[in-house]
């Protein structure tokens, strides 16, 4: 009965060593087995600040996965092992290094990534294009086709319109883009390929001046936000350069006048935002909509 107990106890005791050597060798080869990074993919380079890139790993045998952004404003979001979401807090362009390892060895790979901003920025970047830089090949990339198109061959131009609120001006001899119709009001634009409803435009102007609320945008509220121009305008610009006022339309006994004011960017000619409104005097702006707003 002793012998019995004895070689019982022994089959026990060799059977819990093999199980405690199992586990080790298991955690050996994790951490002893080289990581295998074979790609790392992302769901589009370019996006939005309000629309994270998804980034997926194709990769095995790592227990950590470590970020390193090139910019501060980027950050990450797991969503499982292999996919996480990349966002942005500005508009940037920078670069995203992941790192794999198990702690015995490691695989790093990178990829560059691009965030634009909604809105208009600094009186010249639009939707993340830049006025009189941009050609319609970066327009395309980070705005798809128009939805609708006008074409203005008398003078060498198109209009690009697209339903979020913006009509671009595209110079068709150098396919750059020269100017931005901010839309302060739902309308229609007659496109060639129909008719197009071109809603008012959601986002903030130079982070400040917002139409999405309002029915059709007034002129109180340009003036509020960017001042009443003291300067009229009559052929030569001011220096420095300051926010001016022109008539464009004298007033008649049958119909108001037509006047522009133009404000810029830190004082930078090429940086500017101009403003169209009917009225019968050019500081008579109270209570009058808004003709148009370009970024110029």
């Amino acid at each position: 009965m002793k012998k019995a107990t004895l070689i019982f106890s022994c089959l026990i005791f060799a059977f819990l060593a093999l199980a405690c050597s199992s586990d080790d060798a298991s955690s050996d080869v994790d951490s002893m087995t080289p990581v295998v990074f074979e790609s790392l993919s992302v769901s589009e380079n370019l996006s939005f600040t309000d629309e994270p890139i998804t980034l997926t790993l194709n990769a095995s045998s790592f227990s950590t996965v470590d970020f390193v952004f090139s910019d501060p404003n980027m950050t990450s979001r797991k969503i499982d092992k292999t996919t996480y979401e990349i966002s942005a807090s500005k508009g940037l362009e920078g670069s995203v290094s992941v790192e794999l390892s198990n702690g015995g060895s490691s695989e790093t790979q990178s990829v560059d990534l691009e965030f634009v901003e909604h809105g208009v920025v600094n009186s010249n970047i639009v939707e993340g294009i830049k006025i009189d830089v941009d050609t319609t090949e970066r327009l395309l990339e980070v705005l798809g086709e128009p939805h609708g198109k006008l074409f203005h061959t008398s003078r060498n131009e198109e209009t690009w319109g697209y339903y979020s609120g913006v009509l671009f001006t595209v110079n068709t001899l150098t396919n750059i883009i020269t100017s931005a119709e901010i839309n302060t009001y739902s309308r229609i634009l007659q496109s060639y390929k129909g008719d197009v409803i071109i809603q008012t435009y959601p986002y903030l102007i130079n982070n400040s001046l917002d139409f999405s609320g309002s029915e059709r945008g007034k002129m109180d509220e340009i003036v509020d936000k960017f001042g009443l121009p003291s300067f009229t305008f009559t052929g030569t610009l001011p220096s420095p350069l300051v926010s001016l006022k022109r008539e464009l339309r004298a007033p008649t006994s049958s119909a108001q006048g037509v006047y522009q004011y133009a404000y810029f960017h830190d004082n930078n000619q090429e940086h500017s935002i101009y403003v169209l409104f009917y009225s019968d005097a050019i500081d008579n702006y109270k209570d009058e909509y808004l003709l148009g707003l370009w970024v110029d």
